[in-house]
């Protein structure tokens, strides 16, 4: 009873001071939650403007999406400024933007796909307002906001990056075709000189043999006036005398022909600017090159115009044998390109006042190529004969003789209508001739 008494018996006042720190301690921890609620909230709101500054000022266009449905939530300016919609428009459809529904199921199949955070989602081609086609590189990111799982896409214009690899690309063509010229150069004078020996020696013994050939024929010919028509080599002599001459002059003209394209050939890997100076009269070399296609033209088409210009055509400089030598691999080409003999080869010249250009045009209603075909046929080794056992020199050498008389060589051509070649040569201007003429004496 005296220990109760003295339990109950503690003061009050040591009461009331435990109670008082007691309420003390728990207002503190009051106030540093609330403290630290607030400071929470504080990172929370500096963090989200933190978040909110790079969204709108990054330089790719950002969108938020939700990942199941792509409801949109947030666009920055740069997308507004990219696809020309605003951020309200593409809240409201953001699948707006995909060109075709095709694509766009292609970028909910790669969304759901995945299974990282950071991942990239592709290429696509998206329409902005007003129609024009943009091609963007896509990457994905998944973040939370909230608490709720949202796609951070970017989208960023590669089209300045699209048409940089296509020139590199193009840059690479002509590096490797420059290549390929440098190769030709050197394989030229190898094979010069290789061909250049046996055709010196046929030549030589076909010129001798046409010389025999006229002695001989006088004594053939006092045998057949006394004794009559006899056999050699399974032929008459009536056939013989008509035959050989022909045969002979042909096998000269031919390697004559293959001594002047092997010239060609070699010049190809050196200067000629020196021998590019004759006066050329372009329809006289269209007369020739059509009088050694006389027989190739018979024998592929029964439609041939040679169109005659109305009026006499300005002289060009150059090197008559070399263009001679273009325009009759461009006929030959258009000759074999013709499916049958109904089919027509046209070959005409003009002239450009205004550009200055003699012009030589040669079409046919052959086969016709595709672009690609077009784009590549100039390529020094690439050929579309390869069962006919083509080079693939022929449109080169036309092409490098066409530049280095500072013309230009065009080829236009559609499959199943045919191909047109033209030949642009500068103009001699007589005015300027003249003067030239005049200074020199």
């Amino acid at each position: 009873m005296a220990d109760k008494e003295k339990a109950g018996d503690r003061p009050k006042d040591e009461l009331s001071r435990e109670v008082e720190e007691l309420r003390h301690v728990l207002a503190k921890l009051v106030d540093y939650e609330k403290e630290e609620k607030q400071q929470l909230q504080k990172k929370l709101e500096e963090s989200e403007e933190r978040f909110k500054e790079i969204f709108e000022q990054h330089y790719d266009a950002i969108i938020l999406l939700d990942p199941k449905d792509l409801d949109c939530y947030d666009a920055n300016l740069t997308a507004e400024t990219l696809f020309g919609y605003s951020q309200r428009e593409l809240r409201e459809d953001f699948p707006r933007l995909f060109k075709n529904a095709e694509e766009l199921e292609t970028f909910k199949k790669i969304i759901s796909s995945s299974v990282r955070k950071d991942f990239l989602i592709g290429q696509f081609t998206f329409a902005a307002k007003g129609g024009a086609d943009i091609t963007c590189g896509v990457k994905g990111k998944t973040i939370k906001i909230r608490n709720q799982d949202v796609l951070y896409c970017s989208f960023r214009d590669i089209k300045e990056k699209i048409e940089a690899e296509e020139k590199n690309k193009r840059l690479q063509v002509k590096l490797i075709q420059a290549n390929k010229m440098t190769s030709l150069g050197t394989l030229a004078s190898g094979i010069a000189h290789e061909i250049n020996n046996p055709n010196n020696f046929i030549l030589t013994n076909t010129q001798m043999f046409s010389e025999i050939w006229d002695d001989v024929e006088k004594i053939l010919q006092a045998h057949y006036k006394e004794y009559g028509d006899f056999s050699l080599a399974g032929l008459s002599y009536e056939e013989l005398k008509e035959m050989v001459p022909g045969m002979l002059t042909g096998t000269i003209e031919g390697s004559r022909r293959i001594a002047s394209i092997i010239k060609s050939l070699k010049e190809f890997s050196r200067p000629v600017a020196n021998k590019l100076h004759e006066k050329i009269d372009v329809n006289k070399a269209i007369e020739f090159s059509l009088s050694i296609l006389e027989s190739q033209v018979k024998k592929y088409t029964d439609t041939f115009h040679h169109i005659q210009p109305r009026e006499a055509l300005p002289l060009v400089h150059g090197n008559p044998q070399q263009i001679e030598q273009v325009i009759i691999n461009l006929l030959q080409n258009a000759l074999h390109a013709l499916p049958d003999r109904e089919q027509g080869v046209y070959i005409y010249a003009s002239y450009d006042k205004e550009t200055g250009y003699v012009i030589i045009k040669v079409k046919d209603e052959g086969i016709g190529m595709s672009k690609e075909l077009v784009n590549r046929i100039t390529e020094p080794f690439f050929t579309t004969k390869k069962k006919s056992g083509g080079t693939g020199l022929g449109l080169y050498i036309s092409y490098s003789i066409i530049k280095k008389h500072k013309g230009f060589l065009e080829i236009k051509s559609q499959i199943g209508k045919g191909t047109e070649v033209t030949i642009k040569l500068p103009a001699i201007d007589r005015a300027e001739e003249e003067k030239m003429e005049q200074k020199n004496e």
